[in-house]
């Protein structure tokens, strides 16, 4: 099995994600996104980061929910164990204006940010 790494970025209308093998060059395995509004799946190059496929999701739910990507990734990438998942966070009011681990005490204060 192979550690990996899982970024993802959650916004109003889509989920963008890449898949990085856990090794000292964090070798990129794929990335993409899902679009809520079109329905579709799409799956970038690698290396120039061009859409390279692209599937039509039917279905009314929401593509925003992990689920599907998590769903997606073990049917393409069977062998593929995802060890830490880093997730961007767009607003951390004025206190956290940098990279920041999320920890018990973070969360607690992103928290106090929710309106």
């Amino acid at each position: 099995m192979d550690d990996c790494i899982l970024t993802i970025n959650v916004g109003s209308a889509t989920l963008k994600f890449a898949l990085f093998q856990k090794n000292k060059d964090l070798t990129k395995i794929c990335s993409g996104d899902l679009n809520n509004r079109s329905r579709t799946l799409s799956i970038f190059d690698k290396d120039s980061n061009k859409p390279i496929q692209r599937k039509v999701i039917e279905g009314k739910h929401s593509l925003l929910q992990p689920k599907y990507l998590f769903k997606w990734i073990k049917h393409n990438y069977p062998n593929v164990n995802i060890k830490i998942i880093g997730h961007r966070l767009v607003h951390g009011g004025k206190v956290f204006l940098q990279p920041t681990l999320i920890t018990k005490p973070v969360l607690s204060q992103l928290k106090k940010l929710i309106p």
